[in-house]
């Protein structure tokens, strides 16, 4: 199964919990869609589930939006530590470790750059608002019970020369088998 999200924008801390609750929505919308069938609800009726969109969560050092951290997250993304130094700052991260959003399910290694808050048709991260570069385009996945060794991420990665936007699109690819 396919499902696509676009959670709650904004960069303040009342949105964390907005996005929380738009999970917490959609995962009801697709009981009540779906309904239970042969007694079994949507989020266990697959082999795998794949989860793609903008989900909005973003880098936060907790000064998010001044000038001070904006540009101490430009200066690591330019030095390249980014794995190292953002992706532990990463709000959709501590949210799935706290069992928050997306329980169960996984996603694969990031080793790229921020997605998020580019200049249009420019090479450079956006100053507006000096919102944080951040990860708010992602995949996850989620495999039934027995069948997670059927999935095998193959690409995580952001193409960077895709411009038209202020997010650089995500690609992923994934060797799947079903299961039994």
């Amino acid at each position: 199964a396919f499902v696509s999200s676009h959670l709650a924008a904004q960069a303040k801390h009342k949105r964390l919990l907005k996005r929380q609750e738009n999970y917490e929505e959609t995962c009801q919308g697709l009981r009540a869609l779906t309904g239970k069938v042969k007694g079994v609800e949507f989020m266990h009726r697959f082999d795998h589930i794949f989860w793609v969109g903008d989900f909005n969560y973003r880098v936060d050092f907790h000064d998010h939006g001044t000038p001070m951290e904006y540009n101490s997250v430009l200066k690591i993304i330019q030095d390249q530590k980014h794995v190292e130094f953002l992706l532990p700052k990463d709000q959709l991260g501590q949210q799935m470790d706290m069992q928050r959003v997306f329980v169960g399910f996984k996603e694969g290694p990031i080793s790229f750059p921020p997605t998020y808050r580019w200049v249009k048709g420019e090479r450079e991260y956006s100053s507006k608002k000096n919102q944080n570069p951040s990860y708010c385009d992602r995949v996850v996945w989620k495999s039934a019970p027995g069948c997670e060794e059927k999935v095998k991420q193959t690409l995580y990665e952001g193409i960077f020369d895709l411009l038209d936007s202020d997010h650089r699109p995500v690609a992923a690819a994934f060797d799947v088998r079903t299961c039994p």
